[in-house]
């Protein structure tokens, strides 16, 4: 295990790097109880056993391909915001990120992806502590698809950056870029300007201009649906082919690509 100072900024003071690991998400979790772990503090790993995904899905990563890593966050809220802000931003930040390294348009699919041409590159999941109604603290677990060229054949929709340009990154450099649009919108979070990021989210929406196919639950059946907007709880409003608008969790739907 290697730690090290880095960048300034709250999003990576200090950073983790770990050889092997079954999770980052787990690793920074023990971290987190430990009082003394530094604010910003990111996790990463060369290798992760047993990566994370929404609803307990794995992420499938190669060794030292790309980026899987889990940033330690304390909040000092002035006012608190809606706990998907943190995803909003979260997502914005990547979705910068992705767009400033391929000069392609990037969008956002709820409620955790990343994609580029209709395919995913990107993922998120985080963990909130809370301590009664405290919102304490967070763990952003976030995986890039970097330098891996082949994926496994169960994921034919994940692309990479390299798979996109044909060339490959230095992932330490991803890291800095990653951290210091973590940091922008984190701020922005921070100083109150909800307004302005849930706009700017729901512009890059994926689905939001035209319609998308949704299956509910684990049910094999899909079915045509409109994106209305994305609540501040997090739940996605969806205008059915009959008309009816209707709320729906994380859990009850997925949003398909084609």
């Amino acid at each position: 295990m290697k730690i090290e100072a880095y960048q300034p900024g709250l999003m990576g003071k200090v950073k983790i790097l770990l050889d092997q690991v079954d999770s980052t998400q787990l690793f920074a979790a023990q971290l987190l109880k430990d009082s003394t772990v530094a604010n910003g503090t990111l996790v990463m790993a060369r290798n992760q056993s047993q990566g994370r995904g929404r609803l307990g899905k794995t992420w499938q990563s190669n060794p030292a391909e790309n980026f899987t890593g889990s940033l330690i966050i304390k909040h000092s809220w002035e006012t608190v915001p809606p706990p998907f802000a943190l995803s909003q931003v979260t997502a914005l930040a990547i979705r910068a990120l992705i767009e400033d390294l391929t000069g392609q348009p990037v969008l956002i699919k709820w409620p955790n992806d990343i994609i580029i041409l209709n395919k995913k590159i990107s993922g998120i999941l985080i963990s909130n502590q809370w301590k009664g109604q405290l919102w304490e603290s967070s763990i952003l677990g976030i995986g890039i698809n970097v330098n891996q060229l082949c994926f496994d054949p169960s994921l034919p929709q994940a692309i990479s950056l390299i798979g996109l340009t044909g060339k490959s990154f230095d992932i330490n450099e991803i890291i800095h870029k990653l951290m210091s649009f973590l940091n922008i919108y984190y701020q922005q979070l921070s100083s109150g300007t909800l307004e302005q990021i849930t706009k700017a989210y729901h512009q890059y929406l994926y689905g939001i201009t035209h319609p998308v196919m949704i299956k509910p639950g684990t049910k094999d059946q899909t079915y045509p649906a409109r994106i209305v907007e994305v609540v501040p709880s997090g739940e996605i409003k969806l205008q059915m082919e009959n008309g009816e608008t209707r709320l729906f969790d994380l859990d009850q739907i997925s949003i398909l690509l084609p």
